[in-house]
């Protein structure tokens, strides 16, 4: 095709777009061009090794590695060798087994679910009388942070983390290590995971794009990494315990927690510890231990954003 033939198709591609999805597909074409040959793989040439200069465009980065990621899991992100069963408690104590979707948020956003969904690879409904049409949503849980979120935290809610310790607990398939990687000057980034093949997920990556200068794994339980968990500067907790761990044995981690944690850490979780502390007998007093965190003396408001709500920034005491 000439360039000529090429201008007057994308022409009439763009005005066929809906008037609601320019933005979108415009948005779709920049990350394309910054990031992907005609085949959807990351740039190569003889004179560069693959992804190299990658990290100057942070987003079009997280892009590449949630594409990258798709290809290695299910859909769901849920590994056979992981166990993970709805909690009995709290705010998630409806996510039943047979109703509930996990649907990883890092590598599906809203628009990938619709094509899942159109694909007849995704169910939204559940049959509440089979053969009726007396039907209900299905609920969908992720795991991990989407990149927006993972945007959101460390590009508007955080200071700058030069010099800083990053630790982000239960790092699954590593979309916080990542992104603070892509998004901030931190000079070192832990992920604490207890899953074997999620860690070694997690090293393949950072090995391939060359992150393993500030980005540790360690495979191991939060609870047996008192060292490290004292040495954090901010610690993300995104519901990193209630689908793998007893009522119990929270009680007994977020303990461990506050004995830890140093004081001036920033501790950045979802859902909000009030949510969380609700349906545990922690015998933790929120109000000794934590304050909201401020960013420039201004306490970090609550997002309008859906994605975001649940999120919450604490500095600990």
């Amino acid at each position: 095709m000439s360039l000529k033939e090429a201008k007057e198709k994308f022409k009439a591609l763009f005005a066929s777009v809906d008037k609601k999805n320019k933005v979108k597909f415009i948005d779709f074409v920049y990350e394309q061009l910054v990031s992907c040959n005609n085949l959807g793989e990351p740039y190569e040439d003889e004179d560069s090794e693959k992804h190299e200069g990658l990290l100057d465009d942070p987003i079009s980065t997280l892009n590449n590695i949630a594409e990258e990621i798709k290809k290695k899991v299910p859909v769901s992100a849920i590994l056979s060798s992981e166990k993970i069963s709805p909690p009995k408690t709290g705010q998630n104590a409806d996510c039943l087994s047979d109703i509930t979707v996990h649907v990883d948020e890092f590598l599906y956003d809203d628009d990938d679910i619709e094509d899942l969904a159109e694909d007849g690879k995704l169910k939204r409904n559940y049959c509440m009388d089979c053969g009726s049409k007396n039907i209900e949503p299905l609920i969908f849980i992720s795991h991990s942070m989407s990149r927006k979120s993972v945007y959101y935290v460390f590009n508007d809610c955080l200071p700058t983390l030069e010099n800083k310790i990053v630790l982000d607990v239960g790092s699954r398939l590593g979309v916080v290590l990542y992104g603070a990687y892509v998004l901030t000057d931190a000079s070192q980034i832990i992920g604490v995971e207890m899953n074997e093949d999620l860690c070694k997920l997690q090293r393949e990556i950072i090995e391939k794009y060359k992150m393993q200068d500030r980005i540790e794994v360690m495979c191991k339980k939060i609870e047996e990494s008192d060292d490290v968990v004292k040495s954090a500067d901010v610690i993300v907790i995104n519901n990193a315990f209630e689908f793998y761990v007893t009522d119990e044995k929270q009680v007994e981690i977020w303990q461990f927690l506050k004995s830890n944690i140093k004081s001036k850490c920033i501790l950045v979780t979802r859902p909000h510890l009030e949510t969380t502390f609700e349906n545990l007998d922690t015998g933790i007093n929120l109000k000794t231990w934590v304050k909201p965190y401020r960013l420039n003396g201004e306490e970090i408001a609550t997002s309008n954003e859906e994605e975001f709500c649940d999120l919450n920034f604490y500095e600990i005491l």
